[in-house]
This record gives C-alpha cells, sequence and structure tokens, in this order.
C-alpha cells in the first residue's frame, strides 16, 4: 500500500498535456539504440545476427512503447520518475558503451 508522500512523488498529466524535453530526450535515446543494432546487423548478414537483431529491436519496440505509454499517464519531467529515466538510460548507454561481444574483429566502438 502506497503512502501520501509516495504518490505526490508522480504528477499525472492532464488532458492538454504537451511533450516534454525529456519525452523527446527519452525518444532519441531510442533511436539511437535503433540505429546501432540495425548497423551491427548490416556490417555482416548472418542469419543468426539478423535473428538477434530482430529480437532485440522488438525489445526495443515494447520498451519504447512502455515508456511512451508512462510518458502519457504521469510526467517525466518531475518528480522521483524522471531520475529514475535517467538512471535507466545511463544503464542502457552503459552497457552500449561496455558491450561489444558481437562485434566483427577491427570494428571500432
Amino acid at each position: 500500500m502506497t503512502t501520501r508522500g509516495e504518490r505526490a512523488r508522480l504528477t499525472p498529466t492532464a488532458d492538454d498535456h504537451k511533450v516534454t524535453p525529456a519525452e523527446l530526450f527519452f525518444d532519441l535515446v531510442f533511436v539511437y539504440a535503433i540505429t546501432q543494432v540495425t548497423a551491427l546487423m548490416a556490417a555482416h548478414p548472418t542469419a543468426l545476427r539478423l535473428l538477434g537483431g530482430m529480437v532485440v529491436l522488438a525489445l526495443l519496440w515494447w520498451c519504447w512503447c512502455c515508456f511512451a505509454w508512462l510518458g502519457n499517464v504521469v510526467r517525466a519531467d518531475s518528480g522521483g520518475l524522471f531520475a529514475v529515466l535517467v538512471a535507466v538510460m545511463a544503464v542502457v548507454l552503459i552497457v552500449r558503451r561496455a558491450g561489444g561481444a558481437g562485434r566483427p574483429p577491427g570494428a571500432s566502438r
């Protein structure tokens, strides 16, 4: 059960809600991720790599749909939700930069 203080951290959106810079930023992060996956698939198109890329693209699509839904229900640029979303994006970026598995030899990061 949530307390009054926990509910106050999330601000519901109004009917006249307009897109915020935070929501645009999150959309751009997903666009970047999709371009990276498609570039990896196009570098050396094998059946296994294409299948893996399609799975990752499906997961990215699912995540983007959840983020878009969340941005329509509560304000993504206020309260604790903004901090959580930025932390998730930072983790995704760190994992992406630290990764390298599946990259062809000699490919730059």
